[in-house]
């Protein structure tokens, strides 16, 4: 028992987790590029890149199902992005969402209708929000912009 070691690689940032049944996924920004990991029933499968998508900062995760995680995360353009991750398939995606990001993700939520969102902050310090997932066309929108 105790704190183990999971992966021997360098974090560029804080890694982000989910949970779906006995599984838990991983995911972390390694040198700008997305790594994936994940617990099952207390085993580690290792730590794999996931290497299709770039990115700056703390990727922002929920799982959809065991194996099945949406991964949102800020490329280093600046460009807010989703991507679709299965167990099976690996990483779909990454699909921008229409506008640039200042900050990571800050929260993922499950929205009506099974919709998920990100919300984060652009570089004009403005609150943004916009649905995250692959084949997902609605547009980013501001929700909330600071007194001049």
């Amino acid at each position: 028992s105790g704190a183990q070691r999971l992966a021997s690689g360098t974090l560029s940032a804080d890694p982000s987790v989910s949970a779906a049944g006995s599984n838990i996924d991983v995911f972390w920004n390694s040198g700008g590029e997305l790594w994936h990991g994940a617990l099952s029933a207390g085993a580690w499968s290792g730590a794999s890149p996931l290497g299709t998508e770039a990115v700056a900062g703390n990727p922002s995760v929920v799982a959809l199902a065991p194996g099945s995680v949406i991964v949102n995360a800020r490329e280093p353009s600046g460009l807010m992005a989703s991507s679709l991750y299965t167990s099976a398939s690996g990483l779909v995606g990454p699909e921008g969402l229409g506008a640039t990001a200042y900050s990571d993700p800050s929260s993922v939520v499950f929205a009506g209708g099974g919709a998920i969102d990100v919300v984060w902050r652009s570089s004009s310090n403005t609150l943004w929000v916009a649905q995250a997932c692959p084949g997902c066309a609605a547009p980013a929108i501001p929700v909330f912009s600071p007194a001049a």
